[in-house]
């Protein structure tokens, strides 16, 4: 007995006499893979390639500068019409990278989830940024040319990055509550959410000048907040037939392809119309969205009718 407690005692003191096991530590290719499975597919797309132009613009600065900003001069007298639809995928520096991404990813990854892939890309994405970028050509090519107060350098502003398409989130966001004070980024005080977005567009402006995309992004928001923007929207039926056509059908499969039934919006209206169901109310269910159909008499008003 003796013997076996001194073994035990001596086992002991040796396991702490050993020095500690450092912390396997993960490879970079383990992290991505772990945020790439948590991450909603278009999302993910867009954070990457951001990344990735920026890199590319580190020894192509003027090269860049020359395909994916959307300059108006460019667009309305040279016709490079596609400026409007890649300037959100370009960032001139690191800290608008930074900060841009800061703002866009948690927002994006949340409506992902919300509304399906196709429905956040086709209607939140390009739908916004292609009315964000026409307004801020069309409002800087008035302001250069009006005959009364000119301001002809305005045709060559520049409009890069996610900035409209952000304002456009924040505005949703902001007006979900207008009342709850939101902190504007490292300053000291608090703002009513309803003014957010309108002291970040005056903070940019006094650190980077005016920056009108950052004016025109917020005005969208505004509209879409309002209402007057909903012959954008994309019902559920149309998001359906997208899903099952080009290019989409061939993207179902792809890691983080939210479908439209599978969204969390979807199941948050499909959880509210079987509550309804159980307390007396018919509803029908079509891809997550609900129809309310009139309710079913009861029995004792229909007896009290034909009495």
């Amino acid at each position: 007995y003796q013997r076996r407690v001194m073994g035990d005692l001596k086992s002991i003191v040796t396991s702490f006499m050993q020095p500690n096991q450092p912390p396997q530590r993960k490879s970079v290719a383990e992290y991505y893979r772990e945020w790439r499975g948590a991450c909603p597919a278009f999302t993910a797309y867009i954070v990457i390639s951001c990344i990735f132009i920026w890199i590319l613009s580190i020894p192509f600065a003027a090269e860049m500068m020359l395909v994916f900003p959307t300059i108006p001069y460019f667009v309305v007298f040279k016709f490079q019409l596609w400026r409007m639809f890649l300037s959100e995928l370009y960032h001139s520096n690191i800290f608008s990278l930074v900060f841009c991404m800061l703002a866009f990813y948690p927002q994006a990854k949340r409506t992902e989830a919300e509304e399906g892939s196709v429905k956040f890309f086709v209607a939140s994405l390009i739908f916004m940024a292609s009315i964000s970028n026409l307004l801020f050509v069309i409002l800087c090519t008035l302001l250069a040319l009006n005959p009364l107060l000119s301001f002809p350098m305005l045709l060559l502003s520049s409009s890069a990055g996610l900035w409209p398409v952000v304002m456009i989130q924040i505005v949703s966001d902001c007006f979900k509550d207008p009342e709850r004070p939101r902190q504007v980024f490292f300053l000291p005080f608090m703002v009513p959410a309803k003014w957010y977005p309108l002291v970040l567009f005056a903070l940019f402006s006094i650190l980077f000048g005016i920056q009108l995309d950052f004016l025109v992004g917020i005005c969208i928001g505004f509209l879409k907040v309002t209402g007057k923007l909903k012959w954008l929207a994309l019902s559920d039926d149309r998001v359906l037939r997208m899903e099952n056509a080009f290019p989409f059908k061939y993207m179902l499969s792809l890691p983080g392809f939210v479908e439209l039934n599978k969204a969390t919006g979807a199941a948050d209206l499909a959880s509210s119309a079987a509550s309804g169901a159980s307390s007396g109310s018919s509803n029908t269910i079509r891809a997550g969205h609900i129809i309310n159909g009139p309710t079913a008499p009861s029995s004792a008003s229909s007896s009290s009718s034909s009495s």
